[in-house]
């Protein structure tokens, strides 16, 4: 787009000065650096607790936050761990404190540039706006219901797309902003034995939560299921006693014997009389 009252004498200087124009297109346009940082201490110290308590003051102090704190005092092996999230700006600072909560026994930070993946979501977000803003004015014009019905459909997605940008930028520049410190205070004997959990030991860890969760659900849900399976038994009792039993067959008065050629039928009261037990002579 171009503007009409400017027209072509504005023009006449880009186009003299192009290659410098170019170069100085290029310098301001570079992606300004983004950078996550994170990082991870262990201390050791004969009062941890203490020791995480000063910790997280003097993180508070610089305008940080506490997002995790833990705290163990099992037999003779106490332990805390503390996770704060601090101004960028105050992030090296705090690193540089370390040393008055106790001994460094060592620290790690690592820096992530995500730079390019927020100068693209700032730039999707930006057509995305235009886009709803061109629909929107489309929506003011429109003179036919279905063209106006059209217009809110392609309005409505992208205006979900746009709130999945701006939710994920949003995410990244709080990351920016606020460097994440994990810092372990332990005393002399755990903090110099004191390894990474293993894989295996991960994984058991996620069975037994896993295992516990399962437990809970169990316990939780089985009063329902007997106070429920003790109605259901109490409604199949009284079904059963109101459902008519089933009617007692009748007998007939005459056996009949199968028939002989012949001879006429035998009844019941022709029948010599058979004894039963002992002798027959008897």
């Amino acid at each position: 787009m171009t503007d009409a009252g400017g027209g072509a004498p504005p023009a006449a200087p880009e186009a003299g000065g192009g290659a410098p124009a170019q170069g100085g297109d290029s310098g301001s346009s570079a992606v300004a650096p983004s950078v996550i940082t994170t990082g991870e201490a262990a201390i050791r110290t004969d009062d941890p607790a203490a020791a995480a308590v000063a910790f997280t003051d003097a993180a508070i102090e610089l305008g940080g936050t506490v997002s995790r704190s833990e705290t163990s005092s099992s037999g003779d092996s106490p332990r805390a761990e503390v996770t704060v999230r601090i101004p960028a700006d105050e992030y090296q600072t705090l690193v540089d404190r370390l040393g008055e909560f106790g001994e460094v026994e060592h620290q790690s930070s690592t820096s992530e540039d995500v730079g390019q993946e927020v100068a693209d979501l700032q730039a999707r977000r930006d057509a995305l706006q235009a886009s709803i803003d061109r629909l929107t004015e489309l929506m003011a014009s429109s003179e036919t219901t279905a063209d106006l019905l059209e217009a809110e459909a392609m309005i409505t997605q992208r205006q979900a797309e746009l709130d999945s940008l701006t939710a994920q930028l949003t995410y990244l520049q709080d990351q920016v902003a606020m460097s994440t410190l994990t810092v372990e205070f332990a005393t002399d004997a755990v903090a110099s034995s004191y390894t990474s959990p293993s894989v295996w030991e991960r994984a058991w860890r996620f069975f037994t939560d896993s295992l516990e969760g399962i437990v809970l659900f169990v316990a939780g849900i089985l009063p329902w299921a007997v106070v429920l399976g003790a109605v259901a038994w109490v409604v199949l009792a009284i079904t059963r006693r109101r459902r008519p039993g089933p009617a007692t067959p009748g007998f007939p008065l005459r056996e009949r014997a199968p028939k002989s050629k012949g001879s006429s039928p035998i009844t019941k009261a022709d029948a010599p009389e058979v004894p039963r037990g002992g002798d027959e002579s008897k």
